[in-house]
This record gives C-alpha cells, sequence and structure tokens, in this order.
C-alpha cells in the first residue's frame, strides 16, 4: 500500500447503501443521557465493556423496533484519500444525514413486511435528498430484509450528485482516466455489498423461522459473543460475526453495543466493515474500504481509500407502540 502523499476526504452517499439497514433491540441498563462523554463529530470511540455486561445484554426477547412511528437520525462523515498522487482539490469533508422511520407495512409474496422510510442528504449536494425504502420482516429467529431496492428518480439524483463532483477533480491528476475508472469500479463494488439484487422473491417457506426466499439476513437472534450467520449467500458470500460488547460515545451519550463484523468475497484484504448494535436498535458503522489504481500498462500508480464513519445522533422508540405487522 502507498503512503499517502495527500490526505484529502470525500464521497459519502453511495456508501450509505452498503451496509445500511437494521437494528437490535436488548434489555440492558439504562443509557447514559446525552451530555455525558459526548464524542467529537466525526469520531466514534468504542472501549470494551465490563463482562458482566455482556451477560445482561444478553436476551432471546430482544427484537428489533419495529413499532410504527419509531424514529432515528444519523450523522456521518464521509472522506476520500488520494495515495500516491498529488492533490486533486477534493473536499475535505462530506457529512450525510439520514432520517429513518417506521410507516408502515406491505404485503408481498404472501408475507408482511414493515416499512421503514429513509431520507438522507449530503451537505455538498444541497436540495438533493435520496429516497429509500427498506422492508422488514422479524420473527423469534431473526430480523430479515426484502431484497427489493425502490429508489425513486430524487434518489437516483442525488446518489449521481457527488460521485460526478468527484470524478471531475480525480480527472485532473496524471492518469486521470484510471483513477475515474477505479472509482467507478469502487461505487459497483460498495453498492454490490448492500446486496440488493432486485426482482420478485421467488420461495417461501413455512414458519419454521428463518430467511425465506431471497432475504437477507440482518440479524440472527439472540445476539451474543460469537455468534456468526450468513447474511447473503450468492456470488457475493457476506457473513456476520459478533465480535464484542462495546461502550460508545455517541453524541446522544455512551451506549453499549455489540460490534459486528461484516466479512465477504467484495472485500479486500485490508477492508473493514463493522457495524454496532444496542439498545435503540442500529447505533452505527466503522467503514474502510481501499482500491488500488491501475494505469494502462497495469501498473499499480496509487489507490484510493474510503472511510465512512456513521453515528446516531438522535432517537424516538416507543417499545409499547403498535407493530406494524404484529410481530
Amino acid at each position: 500500500m502507498f503512503s499517502p502523499r495527500l490526505k484529502r476526504p470525500a464521497l459519502g452517499l453511495v456508501l450509505a447503501l452498503a451496509i445500511a439497514g437494521c437494528a437490535n433491540e436488548n434489555d440492558l441498563t439504562a443509557p447514559q443521557p446525552a451530555g455525558q462523554d459526548q464524542v467529537a463529530p466525526g469520531g466514534l470511540i468504542a472501549v470494551d465493556a465490563p463482562t458482566a455486561d455482556a451477560h445482561r445484554f444478553r436476551s432471546r426477547r430482544a427484537k428489533y423496533p419495529l413499532q410504527l412511528g419509531n424514529t432515528w437520525k444519523y450523522v456521518a462523515h464521509v472522506t476520500i484519500e488520494v495515495l500516491g498522487e498529488d492533490d486533486p482539490g477534493l473536499p475535505e469533508e462530506i457529512i450525510r444525514t439520514t432520517k429513518s422511520e417506521i410507516t408502515g407495512a406491505a404485503n408481498m409474496f404472501g408475507q408482511c413486511y414493515t416499512v421503514e422510510e429513509r431520507s438522507i442528504t449530503e451537505d455538498i449536494s444541497p436540495g438533493e435528498i435520496f429516497k429509500q425504502r427498506v422492508f422488514y420482516r422479524q420473527d423469534h429467529s431473526g430480523l430479515y430484509e426484502a431484497t427489493l431496492p425502490v429508489i425513486g428518480p430524487d434518489g437516483m439524483a442525488a446518489r449521481a450528485a457527488g460521485p460526478d463532483r468527484i470524478e471531475q477533480q480525480l480527472a485532473t491528476l496524471e492518469h486521470g482516466q484510471a483513477w475515474v475508472r477505479t472509482h467507478r469500479a469502487l461505487q459497483e463494488r460498495i453498492v454490490q455489498m448492500r446486496a440488493l439484487r432486485g426482482g420478485a422473491v421467488a420461495r417461501f417457506g413455512g414458519n419454521q423461522g428463518g430467511p425465506i426466499g431471497d432475504e437477507l439476513t440482518r440479524l440472527d437472534y439472540p445476539l451474543h459473543w460469537g455468534k456468526s450467520w450468513v447474511v447473503v449467500d450468492d456470488a457475493f458470500r457476506m457473513t456476520a460475526t459478533v465480535e464484542h460488547l462495546k461502550l460508545l460515545r455517541l453524541p446522544i451519550g455512551r451506549r453499549p453495543a455489540w460490534a459486528v463484523r461484516l466479512e465477504s468475497d467484495l472485500f479486500g484484504p485490508e477492508d473493514d466493515v463493522v457495524t454496532y448494535y444496542g439498545r435503540e436498535g442500529y447505533l452505527g458503522w466503522q467503514v474502510t474500504v481501499f482500491s488500488d489504481v491501475v494505469n494502462d500498462t497495469g501498473e499499480v500508480i496509487g489507490s484510493l481509500r474510503f472511510v465512512d464513519v456513521e453515528m446516531l445522533q438522535d432517537v424516538e422508540i416507543d417499545r409499547r407502540g403498535e407493530l406494524a405487522c404484529g410481530n
């Protein structure tokens, strides 16, 4: 890997498609209120939680809070570093904001799915809003997601705004087209991480629990240290492993959370993807993805490094509220 001749950031919205999804509610001691050990903007501090907390954190009754009206707000700090070339004048940082809400239910293929609607914005594209709908199904065995992407025209415009601007700046580098090609290929790889393949779910099982048809397994209940499962098993197999119980310092205060590492054939040897789940559900992630840049003669001339750190900023959950699908 090249030593960086410059450290300049960028990219954003595409990474939101990479790992977004899911959350998990657990019975644990009450979280610390906002204002205590708050994290600085752009940072996510995770330290090991006491071993005793891991036993209290495990619960077979724990489920993702799918009550109607539950809302989450996340802030993400996204950077790109060009390693091995001069400064192309990329933005220093992209700030991404995501607002999610449980809005209703959708009956598809004989199943009831809970609908989560998301609105995603980036500071480098004022006025552009990416709209996304996610379809969840939950039973005693886990949280599952239908592989049906729903993207409106406004969302498509927002998704393209950031990358187009970045590509214009990468094109000014020596071997600019090689950098642009690498950037586009990396975007495609990140989108594939999301494992959204479109089309109808063809196969459905009974009431035994577990994924149905082409669903993604977002969480496999109960979560505990060492738990591992297959998120999706296709050409780009992805697995998840619960590594540690961490104590996160978030904008809303301290929160205990399971650190869940994602691994896939899509990832390179230096890529690192860790997501966090706690009392309020999905609490954030830390993503680092590398891609080498190769010129027309096949020589590696540099690399791109994307870093995406997302954190829960605000949340409103009513665990006694009405469930969209009654589960």
